[in-house]
């Protein structure tokens, strides 16, 4: 007869500590491991929670155990490669216990964020290799890690050709703040005891604003540009858009948010409305001004019969290969960074006509602080007002 395998008992208990000098009791789940080792997990004071919220987490818990979801001995035999589809599955997911539900470190993560986080551990694959065990990358591991990445030596992890580039110090530190992250969720999912991470600067270095590019520039851009790029370029220009969202935005359409609403998107000609569900599932409307309203009517005259057509086809080549070519064309300068520089033109526009900040922050769907350190800078318009005689 075949073997079969034990399934693991979670126990719910009500354990007392000290807290403060005052004694008060907590809820536990223990469980027994490979080799009768023992494992707890807090679930938080007993005064929070009733005994039913206890037991259905008690539940749950156990049913993850035993279907592998959650390594039964804890922080002492995951890898990178189980890992990481282990972390991929609860971010996407925003497991946490009971009591920290509120807290950053279990927040549900959209897909894009959780598509950078996949990236980070590809990397740390690439460089330990899949067997390695999390636990056992300490601080110097830790350090030679931030090298190899720094010198481009992790690259292969890439699917995108980077061959042995370097990555920028900016770049390199934003991979930092998302390894940081991972580590300080699993050390807090009790997977390692320490962030061999958590000594790490991730803080961004301060950048020149992104170039301002004047609507005469953009018009002889367009005037040089082929349909879907004309419309691309009107979206991220006149209507503030990220290449994501303009590049996958529907004619009509609807999208589920993070949070499980269901959001209508596109374009409303009558309302002269965009409608997306942006960056970490945010949705937002933005105005269509009257420029954008004739490119958009045109596209839309011109696009393909279908039912899921995109009001941009899909664009296969490099926005900033195309924009160099196009202003080669055109006769002036290329800029760098093509689409941020488009986009931060109209937030710029935008503030110089008097629209008050909380409103095109709003259309615009980032924060003040990136505003203020990546968009909003001084424009010629403005320097003329107060040069000009």
């Amino acid at each position: 007869m075949a073997a079969t395998s034990v399934a693991t008992k979670v126990y719910l208990l009500k354990r007392p500590r000290k807290v403060n000098g005052k004694t008060v009791h907590f809820h536990y789940l223990r469980w027994s491991g490979s080799g009768g080792r023992q494992f707890s997990e807090s679930l938080g004071r007993f005064s929070r929670m009733t005994k039913t919220e206890a037991k259905k987490l008690r539940q749950a818990k156990e049913a993850d155990l035993n279907s592998g979801a959650v390594p039964v001995d804890r922080g002492t035999s995951m890898t990178l490669g189980d890992f990481r589809p282990f972390y991929r599955q609860h971010r996407s997911r925003g497991d946490a216990p009971q009591t920290r539900r509120t807290s950053k470190r279990y927040a549900k993560l959209c897909d894009g964020t959780i598509t950078d986080h996949d990236m980070v551990i590809r990397y740390l694959i690439q460089h330990f290799g899949e067997s390695h065990r999390i636990d056992q990358i300490d601080e110097l591991a830790a350090e030679s890690w931030h090298t190899a990445l720094a010198e481009g030596r992790l690259n292969g992890a890439r699917a995108d050709g980077w061959g042995d580039r370097k990555v920028s110090e900016n770049t390199l530190r934003s991979k930092v703040r998302v390894v940081k992250a991972i580590f300080g969720w699993a050390k807090t999912y009790k997977i390692i005891r320490s962030n061999p991470f958590a000594d790490f600067t991730g803080a961004g270095i301060a950048t020149p604003p992104n170039p301002y590019v004047t609507i005469d520039d953009y018009r002889k851009l367009c005037g040089q540009a082929t349909h879907p790029w004309v419309t691309l370029f009107s979206l991220c220009r006149l209507a503030g858009l990220r290449l994501d969202e303009a590049q996958k935005l529907p004619w009509s359409g609807s999208v589920e948010d993070m949070d499980g609403r269901v959001w209508t998107v596109g374009v409303d000609f009558d309302a002269k409305r965009i409608s997306v569900c942006g960056k970490g599932g945010r949705y937002r409307q933005i105005p269509i001004v009257p420029e954008l309203y004739t490119v958009l009517l045109r596209a839309f005259d011109e696009a393909p019969a279908g039912d899921d057509i995109r009001v941009c086809h899909p664009v296969r080549s490099s926005v900033q290969h195309a924009v160099e070519r196009f202003c080669k064309a055109a006769g002036i300068r290329p800029w760098r960074k093509p689409v941020q520089s488009l986009r931060s033109s109209w937030e710029n526009d935008l503030k110089n006509r008097g629209i008050p900040e909380a409103t095109y922050l709003s259309w615009l769907g980032h924060s003040l602080e990136v505003s203020r350190r990546h968009y909003v800078a001084p424009t010629p318009s403005e320097f003329d007002l107060l040069t000009a005689e």
